[in-house]
């Protein structure tokens, strides 16, 4: 039977995160760690490829609005 690192061994994960997570060290280690939980695995993650995403602070605003064309207006 295959083992959850097996599951995930040689596989790349993208992971969306605001600005603010990716510059601040703590909030981006418990980021971290919950994605290694969710995956099964919180004691190692060697052969993973997770691919982190750092989203611009204007993407983030919980009122933007966006237009026929799919751009973000401020």
């Amino acid at each position: 039977m295959a083992s959850i690192h097996d599951q995930w061994a040689g596989k790349s994960v993208r992971v969306a995160i605001p600005h603010e997570v990716a510059f601040d060290y703590e909030a981006f280690v418990r980021v971290q760690q919950s994605v290694l939980d969710r995956m099964g695995m919180a004691a190692c993650c060697s052969d993973i490829d997770i691919r982190w995403d750092v989203l611009g602070a204007s993407k983030m605003q919980p009122d933007f609005q966006i237009n026929d064309a799919g751009e973000i207006v401020d």
